[in-house]
């Protein structure tokens, strides 16, 4: 499925007029489904594998932590299309209510699971006695204020504590805050201006600021911690995906001669093949200049990929069967992957005493293939949540679409029961780091 770009001819030459719409068919204002694109599922594939290989803890993607970027810059993307298809739909509206209920219909139960099931780990490692497993223990317990409320970024902003097994959370952290401001935000800006260039061209701006912010911070000594966890100095991505959206929403046609669109096409093969450099090459100890490039090169590709001017080559990849299922499981595999990597690790711990805090023993027997599996398994558990918690809470979701009724409904047919499925996961943005 892809978008419509109306392209008409100019009267005086050969340039050409494109509209590029946030829509599948017609726009976005009127009443058939949100609009999908199945190379955005690739890219969240991409960087959850990213974020996935890089907490293993070997060298072979240095800079796959920059995978939470990617999902930021897709958050800010996706939630302001669906607050710009509301607004059309509804005449100038946007419930309020209603978006938090999605919004916590879509992130809260997988989490509520993640949060009990690293609680109970953390207890039995301290009953087992592995190494360090009390202490272990007990930072991820005082970690679940933090988590559940979406502020243990500033946990870790403030090297406060690591969170324990979930740590990785921070991430989460950043999404709802923006979640909680954004939506309001969106109302007023959008409601005094009318010129969705305008709004692109001034979130881009901001997010160049915070690029800049953060450089500062960094040349000024900050610590690492505070440059990488804190919402202001990480939330560029996230403005550079609401910016997209404006843009690509604009009612207005803008110019575009054949070597445009082909100058658009180089510069999102430029971008998909600047993430791949990233992630292979980057390092935390460049944080500060990598986020910022991996930032842009997603947005770039982003454009492309929504507007057809990607490279075959780049869309048919990102949108293969098994780039859009990983896609589509990518927040449960990133809620997963750490814990299970610590239960799988903790095993095999206790049963061959080959792994040590720190590193590995001389003798490595296996270690390779305990990794495997432990990345496995991830996609495994990642699979189960999506069936059983995921999926279910999205449906819910649906009951809280704006201009629908709730309850009281006919009983549906099996093909309009899976269609609501399908209709459910289109909205299913993910939030991280996602």
């Amino acid at each position: 499925m892809r978008h419509i770009l109306d392209a008409k001819p100019h009267s005086e030459g050969k340039e050409e007029y494109i509209r590029p719409r946030l829509t599948q068919r017609g726009s976005l204002g009127d009443s058939r489904p949100q609009p999908h694109w199945p190379a955005l599922d690739g890219l969240r594939a991409l960087a959850v594998l990213g974020v996935m290989i890089v907490h293993l803890g070997n060298r072979l993607l240095l800079g796959g932590y920059l995978g939470v970027d990617v999902f930021f810059v897709l958050s800010g993307f996706l939630i302001t299309s669906l607050l710009i298809g509301e607004w059309e739909k509804q005449r100038g509206r946007v419930s309020l209510r209603n978006f938090y209920a999605r919004r916590s219909l879509r992130l809260f139960p997988a989490l509520s699971c993640i949060v009990v099931a690293s609680s109970a780990l953390a207890v039995l490692e301290g009953l087992a006695g592995r190494v360090n497993g009390p202490a272990a223990g007990r930072t991820t317990l005082d970690a679940i204020p933090w988590v559940i409320f979406y502020i243990g970024n500033w946990n870790r902003a403030f090297s406060l504590s690591t969170l324990g097994i979930l740590g990785h959370t921070w991430s989460l952290a950043v999404e709802e805050q923006f979640y909680l401001v954004w939506p309001a935000l969106f109302i007023i800006v959008i409601s005094h201006s009318r010129r969705r260039k305008r709004l692109a061209l001034w979130l881009s701006l901001l997010a160049l600021a915070v690029m800049i912010y953060r450089g500062a911070m960094a040349h000024l000594g900050y610590s690492l911690d505070r440059i990488y966890f804190g919402t202001d100095t990480h939330c560029d991505g996230l403005l550079i995906g609401c910016a997209a959206a404006f843009w690509l929403s604009s009612t207005q046609p803008f110019p575009l001669r054949p070597t445009g669109h082909r100058m658009l096409k180089s510069l999102t093969l430029l971008g998909a093949v600047t993430l791949i450099i990233l992630f292979i090459f980057g390092s935390l100890a460049e944080a500060s200049l990598d986020i910022s490039i991996a930032t842009v090169a997603t947005g770039v590709t982003l454009v492309g990929l929504v507007t057809g001017t990607a490279p075959s080559a780049v869309e048919r990849l990102l949108s293969c069967d098994l780039a859009v299922w990983i896609g589509r499981r990518s927040y449960g595999l990133y809620l997963w992957h750490f814990v299970t990597y610590d239960v799988v690790i903790a095993v095999f711990d206790h049963y061959s005493g080959n792994y040590v805090q720190g590193g590995l023993s001389a003798r490595q027997i296996g270690i390779d293939s305990i990794y495997v599996i432990a990345f496995i398994t991830s996609f495994l558990i990642a699979a189960l949540s999506y069936r059983f918690v995921e999926l279910p809470a999205l449906r819910l979701k649906r009951r809280f679409q704006s201009g629908k009724r709730v309850g009281g409904a006919h009983r549906k047919r099996p093909h309009q029961a899976r269609a609501d499925e399908r209709g459910a996961i289109r909205e299913g943005v993910w939030a991280t780091t996602d």
